[in-house]
């Protein structure tokens, strides 16, 4: 139970008030800072790619860096057939040696 504005709530969290609104939330993504990955920096989903309990905003890390290093090892189209980048199929697939794949489609004017 907590005292506030006179009267008692009843909150689980020791970090909101009785309304469930965060007393510190530096960065103003609605994560309480002691919960918070990165409290200088707004970033509302968490996300931490390399599970260091670090934000990717604080550590400099993203989704994107992670991209680039990867390295793409063949392109097939929609069968599993070796292809080309310039090829005619409508759909092909980017594999790359980090297990993704990467579906793109080509649109006609």
């Amino acid at each position: 139970m907590k005292i506030w504005g006179g009267g008692l709530c009843d909150y689980p969290e020791e970090f909101y008030d009785c309304n469930g609104d965060c007393l510190l939330d530096t960065d103003l993504d609605n994560v309480c800072d002691e919960l918070d990955n990165c409290p200088e920096n707004y970033n509302p989903f968490q996300e931490d790619f390399d599970f260091d309990d670090v934000g990717d905003a604080c550590d400099g890390l993203s989704l994107n860096e992670a991209q680039q290093k990867r390295k793409l090892i063949r392109i097939t189209d929609i069968l599993g057939r070796d292809t080309q980048e310039d090829g005619k199929e409508k759909i092909r697939l980017y594999i790359y040696d980090d297990g993704w794949v990467e579906r793109k489609i080509k649109l006609l004017k």
